[in-house]
């Protein structure tokens, strides 16, 4: 239980941020489109995204089933490494690379071309006409995107990547997220994509904090919202097929299918994305604190502090 923080020094806060939305219709979308889609956003943060001066930019892939109808959705939030918005050469280039999507609107204080200019040779479009990109007070960006939402059923599964999506992987999203399973309705069921790395992948963070995760560049939330009870069977059964189906594949560890086990791709899971379903697995501990000593030493502070394991729940660290 974390009862107060302590900080030597914290960091300025940008005063703006410059930020961009784009769509991706479902209306139009063939799996090789989708492949690319996803294809394209993984091997940007593999690549280009290790470079220090990306690391004003944070974007989210929303890849939302295709019951829902509509569309799938990227949003990217902007600042220089200085705190300033004064050069989007970085967001441009970013953007650039989803040409296919034609033409979006300009900051709203008209500084800067922010991307996605039309250009004829840019092939078969991946989404739809008009983005939106926008400058913001830091401080309203930052607190305007927090909403819980209204109370209802869930499920989450989480993932680390170390790499970029595979053609196996592209396609294996791509069929679950237009399955459809008889008289169940999958709308509201979705996998976040969020970029990641960094300031966050400093190896010596591995010796000062109870996070392992430190050479990721994706991290996966898979979600699944529901209102009625009777419906649990269904999407409990969306979201564990979808999730052994995506880590059972050609470069799957034989020891540990059916799990985003630590490999050269993966990274393990994220602990505080809970999800009971991996208590199943004996190194379910692993999956989330790493193979090294993270797990033993906190097992070893669990012995000192709570000696009778009174504050405990399903995933907690065991005594």
């Amino acid at each position: 239980m974390i009862t107060s923080y302590e900080f030597d020094k914290l960091p300025q806060p940008p005063v703006e941020v410059v930020e961009a939305y784009i769509s991706f219709p479902w209306e139009g979308m063939t799996e090789e489109k989708f492949v690319s889609l996803l294809k394209t956003f993984g091997e940007y943060w593999e690549t280009r995204g290790q470079d220090p001066e990306t690391w004003g930019m944070f974007a989210v892939l929303v890849v939302a089933h295709q019951a829902g109808g509509g569309h799938m959705g990227m949003s990217i939030q902007f600042c220089n490494p200085n705190g300033t918005c004064r050069d989007l050469t970085v967001l441009n280039d970013y953007l650039d690379r989803f040409l296919q999507c034609g033409s979006p609107a300009s900051p709203a204080d008209g500084t800067g071309h922010a991307g996605l200019a039309a250009r004829k040779d840019a092939g078969d479009p991946l989404c739809s006409g008009v983005h939106t990109v926008r400058r913001r007070n830091w401080l309203d960006a930052t607190g305007g995107n927090n909403s819980s939402g209204s109370s209802t059923r869930a499920k989450y599964k989480s993932a680390y990547m170390k790499r970029g999506f595979t053609q196996a992987e592209a396609r294996c999203i791509y069929k679950h997220m237009t399955r459809t399973i008889p008289n169940v309705d999958l709308r509201g069921s979705v996998i976040e994509i969020d970029s990641y790395g960094g300031a966050i992948n400093r190896k010596e963070l591995l010796e000062t904090t109870s996070v392992a995760q430190r050479a990721s560049v994706l991290k996966l939330q898979f979600m699944t919202f529901w209102g009625d009870p009777e419906d649990d069977a269904g999407r409990l059964q969306w979201i564990r097929d979808l999730y052994k189906d995506l880590y059972s594949g050609p470069d799957s560890d034989p020891d540990h299918k059916e799990t985003p086990w630590w490999s050269s791709r993966h990274e393990g899971c994220y602990i505080n994305y809970p999800d009971r379903d991996m208590l199943s697995y004996t190194y379910w501990p692993q999956l989330y604190y790493g193979q090294g000593e993270l797990y033993p030493f906190l097992q070893t502070v669990k012995r000192k502090y709570d000696p009778n394991n009174i504050f405990h729940h399903a995933m907690s660290i065991r005594p």
